[in-house]
C-alpha cells in the first residue's frame, strides 16, 4: 500500500485512527488507487466542486485533471469492502 498522507491537526489524539481509516479506504481502490484517493481528498475540501476537473484545483491536489478523469474512467473500487469499512466507522447514536 502506498503511504496515505493526512493533514495533521495539532492537539488531536485520534490521528492514528484517522490514518488507519484512510488506509482502509485506500485499500478498497483496486485500480488507479492513488488517483481515486486524491479525488476523495479533493471532495472533502471546503471548496466548491463543479466537476471532476475542479478537484485538481483543490488545496493539496497532487494530480492534474487528466489523472482525475482517468481515475473515474479506469479506476476500480471494491464496493463491498468499502461498504464494510464505512459501516464499521459509523458513529454511535
Amino acid at each position: 500500500m502506498a503511504v496515505v498522507r493526512s493533514v495533521a491537526q495539532g492537539g488531536r489524539s485520534d490521528q492514528g485512527e484517522l490514518r488507519r481509516f484512510r488506509g482502509e479506504v485506500y485499500d478498497c481502490f483496486t485500480a488507479r488507487a492513488a488517483a481515486l484517493f486524491d479525488l476523495v481528498d479533493g471532495l472533502c475540501t471546503l471548496v466548491t466542486i463543479g466537476g471532476v476537473a475542479y478537484v485538481s484545483l483543490a488545496p493539496g491536489a497532487r494530480r492534474g485533471h487528466g489523472a482525475a478523469y482517468a481515475a473515474v474512467a479506469s479506476g476500480r473500487i471494491d464496493t463491498s469492502m468499502l461498504r464494510d469499512v464505512l459501516a464499521a466507522r459509523r458513529p454511535d447514536r
